[in-house]
């Protein structure tokens, strides 16, 4: 069996998005097709899979499979990647996707080839929740979040501690994971560990989640630059609201058809 994909990436965090938006996709395991896809040097390579499909209350629904098969409720990158694909089919500038966290809002800005998506408002779970040796907040965004805010932001620091901490007994339920620096009031740089994905290059409900909580702690403006591995974001919070706006540029890497035999796709 063929199954047509596009790959696409938004600051690095990609993502092979699925679309049955015209034709209806196959009845298929995803979460074993997703971790047999999502692996690098063996399939496409990605850090999920997103499923388009219609919805009846939205002009799109938004799902989605971690690179380790487990179901994401949110995520503002591939969001964004969905914004561009709706706007390459159907040329209209604002759009509303239906999400395992809720409706979302889409709007197009052509000029500047940017997508800005509403991440909704953020919560603030727990502040300065010690565990181990950090001391992070812990934000819900749609999805959790643990920000920990350091003075060396080292590289390596999410392969490093990631995965110990997103499986943290202290945690309801596993977290990303965020370390932060403050350069200045409107501009920090983040490392991320994607629950369900590992250490990726970017990650669009993270940098929000770390936005607001570098403004819970008094250390960030309300419009913030957030530099990543993979490019730069950037965040709003609206005072009014409390909404959290994301706005980045996504990119079209390539697309295909992926050869899925499940009785030999068991990686």
């Amino acid at each position: 069996m063929l199954i047509p994909f596009c790959k696409m990436q938004a600051q690095g965090n990609d993502f092979v998005i699925l679309s049955e938006m015209e034709e209806e996709l196959p009845q298929l395991d995803w979460e074993l097709f997703a971790r047999t896809v999502c692996m690098p040097h063996f399939g496409i390579g990605a850090d999920g899979v997103v499923l388009l499909k219609a919805a009846a209350k939205a002009d799109a629904e938004m799902i989605i499979y971690n690179a380790d098969g487990s179901r994401a409720k949110m995520c503002g990158s591939a969001l964004r990647c969905i914004g561009q694909m709706l706007y390459e089919s159907q040329g209209r500038l604002q759009y509303s996707v239906q999400t395992d966290s809720g409706l979302k809002e889409v709007n197009i800005l052509p000029e500047s080839q940017q997508i800005i998506v509403s991440l909704g408002q953020a919560k603030m779970l727990r502040q300065r929740l010690v565990v181990e040796n950090f001391s992070g907040d812990l934000v819900d965004i749609g999805n959790i979040h643990y920000v920990n805010w350091v003075e060396d932001l080292e590289e390596d620091l999410p392969r490093r501690y990631g995965a110990d901490l997103e499986k943290h007994e202290l945690f309801p339920e596993a977290p990303n994971i965020h370390f932060a620096h403050v350069n200045s009031r409107d501009f920090i740089q983040m490392n991320t560990w994607e629950r369900g994905a590992g250490a990726t290059l970017a990650c669009g409900t993270g940098a929000g989640a770390t936005v607001f909580s570098g403004i819970q702690r008094g250390l960030l403006d309300t419009e913030v630059r957030v530099q990543v591995a993979g490019g730069v974001l950037g965040v709003k919070y609206t005072e009014d609201t409390g909404d959290i706006l994301l706005l980045g540029r996504v990119e079209k890497v390539f697309s295909g058809v992926f050869p899925w035999k499940s009785s030999v796709n068991t990686f």
